[in-house]
């Protein structure tokens, strides 16, 4: 096999290799994370307000339940100095309304200090277990991150060394029937040998024409009639039918 066949191998190697890595998926996977960590933060968050919700309820509820209490105590006052009948059963009957607030008002004041405990509980649960989470969704971040990385120095690697290679293929023309594959969209390999009369990309036998043209002219590089593969005969493969001519 020439040096230039060498050469061109090892490329689509490295152009193999770099085809292989999508970074898009790794940022996905990322993004993802980062997603899941966020949704479990603002659940706290929305968990936690909706406790103080509750707590600042109770306290707006206890401030109006002083001031009934504050009113009744004013009302029950002028009762008692009062000197008129009406005066005092209209006072009376204010009381009486007073009162059941102040009883309705105690009333909610006991149900929601039953619901604030109860969120109390399940928000120390879910801080609890939301740690934990975010404990384990951080240490992923940081290993997908660093792959990530890894990832991105990778391609910088392989960039470089195909530009190196591509610069210092001697055969610009043997190189420019490459690229033809690959703009193809031919799957990978784009250049492959043939053995057993067959091309080696999609194992088909080759053409009897085909077939002599490269038992005549073993050193030529020629397109798969098949697939449209770039194909080149090794040198193992003219060594072993060589032999067989003797």
């Amino acid at each position: 096999m020439g040096e230039k066949i060498h050469f061109l191998l090892t490329l689509q190697q490295y152009e193999q290799r770099l085809a292989t890595i999508d970074l898009k998926e790794y940022a996905a996977r990322l993004l993802c994370l980062q997603k899941s960590l966020q949704d479990l933060t603002e659940h706290l968050d929305q968990v936690h307000h909706d406790l103080l919700c509750e707590q600042q309820y109770i306290r707006t509820s206890e401030q109006e339940l002083f001031r009934l209490e504050e009113n009744l105590r004013q009302c029950l006052g002028q009762q008692a100095s009062s000197k008129k009948a009406e005066a005092f059963q209209a006072l009376g009957a204010k009381i009486t309304h007073i009162r059941e607030q102040i009883a309705s008002c105690e009333e909610n004041i006991l149900q929601h200090l039953e619901i604030q405990e109860d969120k109390q509980k399940a928000f120390a649960g879910l801080a609890k277990e939301t740690e934990d989470k975010k404990r384990k969704l951080q240490e992923e971040i940081a290993e997908q991150q660093k792959v990530f990385a890894e990832c991105e120095q990778n391609i910088l690697s392989l960039q470089e060394k195909i530009k190196t290679f591509r610069e210092n293929i001697v055969d610009r023309e043997l190189l420019q029937r490459y690229d033809h594959v690959k703009s193809k969209n031919i799957h990978f390999p784009w250049l492959t040998s043939v053995a057993d009369h067959r091309c080696q990309g999609c194992h088909i036998r080759l053409s009897p024409e085909q077939d002599d043209f490269f038992r005549q002219n073993p050193e030529v590089q020629d397109y798969c009639e098949q697939c449209g593969r770039l194909l080149y005969v090794p040198a193992s493969t003219m060594e072993d039918e060589e032999a067989d001519e003797c």
